[in-house]
């Protein structure tokens, strides 16, 4: 949608409204929408942006996060979008395949159906789509089917199922599918143990009001894992470490936390690199070496005033 305004913390109205609930439907967001733009929805922002993988992550609403939000798959799998002729329904992964409900309510006597799946990645790029006409079902008549999914890469993704009546009608619903060892498993079932790295992501690093701050993104929709974040200040001017800390934080599945690091106090004025690594607990395998995911931030000191570089 075109002419959408720019949104932040304290604007009010149905504008805002109209961003909760595109917030709701592409994320997991029990945000309420009260057309209030708070603390809540700020975060909501925030978090979309570091899992769309947007250059600003600040929680402000401009062309980028709206351009992002309307082409993000949708997450949840009710309520149905649909029109009269069909309806679709109880979709879920058992054994690796689509199980899902089709029934027939169409004014016409029989009616045969296209069922196709489009699917997304975890970043929202289109990986797969496929279907095929399926068998007529007479009026009122309501079918259990079930569909393969293709082989994919280990991840989280996102499977969208539409249903075309022949005699007018569409119906479609979403779900989410995690892959671990070459198989898909739905919200219903329990995944190995062990999953692989790339679900538990750092996503952004940033320079706001004298921290350096970082996202981190839990992809695996499984469980909790625990990361330990090594933040390693260098300079001023190519000069040597300055300072070491490291973080501990526990990130529930699905979820983004955010890490800070306030800059020492009584810096010299010059330029630095704050290096963030970051290691995960043995239930998520890095792929080699103990900070398998690493970010750099350059920035300038002035006056004790901080700025990127």
């Amino acid at each position: 949608m075109a002419g959408e305004p720019e949104l932040q913390r304290g604007h009010t109205g149905d504008w805002v409204r109209h961003l909760q609930e595109k917030l709701r439907a592409v994320s997991n967001s029990e945000l309420v929408v009260d057309g209030i733009f708070g603390n809540n929805t700020e975060t909501a922002v925030r978090n979309f942006q570091v899992t769309a993988h947007l250059e600003k992550v600040d929680g402000i609403a401009g062309p980028e996060t709206w351009a992002a939000l309307d082409n993000a798959p949708l997450l949840h799998s009710e309520p149905s979008m649909s029109q009269p002729g069909v309806e679709l329904q109880h979709l879920r992964v058992a054994d690796g395949r689509l199980h899902y409900t089709v029934r027939n309510v169409s004014s016409g006597e029989h009616t045969h159906t296209h069922d196709s799946i489009d699917i997304y990645d975890g970043v929202g790029s289109h990986v797969h789509t496929g279907g095929d006409w399926r068998e007529a079902m007479a009026q009122q008549q309501s079918v259990d089917r079930t569909m393969a999914l293709p082989t994919l890469a280990d991840g989280s993704y996102t499977v969208r199922l539409s249903v075309q009546g022949s005699r007018g009608g569409y119906a479609t619903l979403g779900t989410t599918v995690v892959v671990a060892g070459g198989r898909a498993y739905g919200t219903d079932e329990a995944p190995p143990p062990q999953v692989h790295g790339e679900l538990v992501e750092l996503a952004s690093i940033d320079l706001q009001q004298g921290m350096v701050t970082w996202g981190m993104w839990n992809h695996n929709d499984r469980g909790s894992v625990i990361t330990r974040t090594t933040v390693y200040l260098m300079g001023p001017d190519g000069g040597g470490g300055h300072s070491k800390r490291e973080f501990e934080e526990r990130i529930e599945a699905g979820n983004v936390a955010w890490g800070q690091y306030p800059l020492p106090a009584g810096l010299a004025d010059g330029r630095y690199t704050a290096w963030v690594g970051m290691a995960v607990n043995d239930a998520v395998r890095a792929p080699s070496g103990p900070y398998p995911w690493e970010l750099q931030l350059e920035f300038e000191l002035r006056g004790g005033v901080a700025s990127r570089a």
